[in-house]
């Protein structure tokens, strides 16, 4: 009987470490499951966050398209305005010069009314070349758009 009972012995004793090994092995698999579902709960944040930024940078590239529109219209309006005045500038010198009314201005008293000239870039700025465009409309001092 001892032999018998030397094999109980050991398969009792194999059965209690198949036991401890299911429990570790069962507690290892709970540990996965709450990683895994901290790590779900983790990816739908950073999925709700990236569709977050994703609506902010189209916000902002409308706003930057707006921005440069309204800058693109801002230098049509600057480039057109700058131009009356050239033509100004140009009927105020010829007035000056005796070409229109020996020494009359615009409004026939004698005096200018407005001299404005643009300022020059600055050394350090590498301004694009101007095409020469010829006035567009003389003798008004309105601005477009007003």
């Amino acid at each position: 009987m001892t032999s018998t009972q030397a094999q109980l012995a050991q398969a009792e004793e194999e059965r209690d470490q198949a036991r401890a090994k299911i429990a570790d092995l069962q507690s290892r698999a709970d540990e996965l499951r709450s990683a895994l579902a901290e790590a779900k709960d983790e990816s739908d944040q950073v999925a709700r966050s990236n569709g977050d930024l994703e609506e902010d940078v189209a916000l902002l590239r409308s706003a930057a398209n707006s921005a440069a529109n309204t800058a693109r219209q801002n230098l049509l309006v600057l480039e057109s305005r700058i131009e009356e005045l050239n033509a100004a500038l140009v009927s105020v010198q010829s007035v000056s010069e005796g070409k229109d009314g020996i020494g009359d201005g615009p409004s026939g008293t004698g005096s200018v009314d407005l001299v404005v000239e643009a300022p020059l870039p600055e050394a350090s700025e590498n301004p694009r070349p101007r095409p020469n465009r010829a006035p567009q409309r003389r003798g008004s001092s309105r601005c477009r758009g007003r």
